[in-house]
């Protein structure tokens, strides 16, 4: 599943047929856009742009949320900054119920995936199909970094961290 969607091309579509972008297009794009120039050294000033993305766009949360997820969960290399990013944002802003945001989201992605990750993968089989079905166990680990670069910031609790490495155990035994 697709948490977030991509919004470049219909921002460009409507900027070359002269429409008027929304206001909520140009949030999620300007999101987008400062996550990805995110990195360890312009950590503190680029979450502060987004800090005021957020606080200057509350209507919108839930999504800016989704779009800071699913960068955690494919972006590996910056999950941990992500997971920081989150708790700032939760720091900052206690009252938005922001750590029961994230573990829906984060209950989301693990039972959504956790059905294609049990299979059992047939090595004789097609090799498109044996791709795929590395790319949603990658996919799965992946995931499970950013969860547990959220459980070291305390933005999800140990019980959902226990889960899925219970799973990623499992799916050793289901692997060729």
């Amino acid at each position: 599943m697709k948490y977030v969607i991509s919004t470049s091309e219909k921002w460009r579509n409507e900027r070359e047929s002269g429409e008027q972008v929304s206001l909520e297009l140009q949030v999620y794009n300007n999101l987008q856009y400062n996550l990805n120039k995110i990195s360890d050294k312009n950590f503190k000033p680029i979450s502060e742009i987004i800090m005021t993305i957020f606080s200057n766009n509350y209507e919108f949360e839930d999504k800016l949320f989704e779009i800071i997820f699913e960068k955690g969960i494919s972006e590996k290399i910056y999950s941990s900054l992500y997971g920081k990013l989150i708790y700032d944002i939760e720091t900052k802003y206690p009252d938005k119920k922001i750590r029961i945001k994230i573990k829906s989201l984060c209950d989301l992605f693990y039972n959504t995936n956790i059905n294609t990750i049990s299979k059992k993968i047939d090595i004789s089989g097609n090799y498109d199909d044996l791709c795929e079905a590395f790319k949603e166990r990658e996919k799965f680990v992946n995931g499970f970094n950013f969860i547990s670069s959220l459980f070291n910031y305390s933005i999800v609790e140990y019980q959902l961290i226990k889960e899925f490495y219970n799973q990623l155990i499992s799916n050793i035994e289901n692997s060729p």
